[in-house]
């Protein structure tokens, strides 16, 4: 609600989470066994995005009777703005994060076995969350 109008839309997005493999450390080698233990950071998530052709507006009415004083295309741009970092704080959900990790988990371990060894993945502990 603002700029002399009121609105509903109904938001489709995605995301793309990853993890920065440039700070993940071998903890644990055994070459004789060839076995490893790496340990990583979390996924996070790397771009988030409203899907245009998907999102659809609902309603857009004005809240105001003078003429001048209503601006639905600001709105919508803002509306798309907080979207989008709505679409980020949702991809980044313990739900989400946990998906990206079994993902991680699944294509590293893959890709060691073609190599011959066999690893373990640890993660980093979360950041603590703010006290509100």
């Amino acid at each position: 609600e603002g700029r002399g109008c009121r609105g509903a839309w109904l938001i489709k997005g995605d995301a793309v989470l990853g993890v920065d493999l440039r700070h993940a450390q071998v903890t644990d080698k055994d070459e004789a066994a060839k076995r490893a233990t790496v340990r990583l950071p979390l996924p996070t998530v790397l771009q988030s995005r409203v899907d245009h052709d998907k999102t659809r507006t609902w309603e857009v009415r004005r809240t105001t009777w003078v003429p001048w004083k209503s601006d639905e295309d600001k709105l919508r741009d803002q509306v798309m703005r907080e979207a989008q970092k709505l679409v980020g704080t949702t991809a980044g959900s313990g739900e989400y994060i946990g998906q990206a990790r079994a993902s991680v988990e699944t294509t590293l371990r893959a890709f060691f076995e073609e190599l011959g060894w066999r690893v373990d993945i640890n993660w980093d502990k979360p950041a603590a969350q703010p006290q509100q």
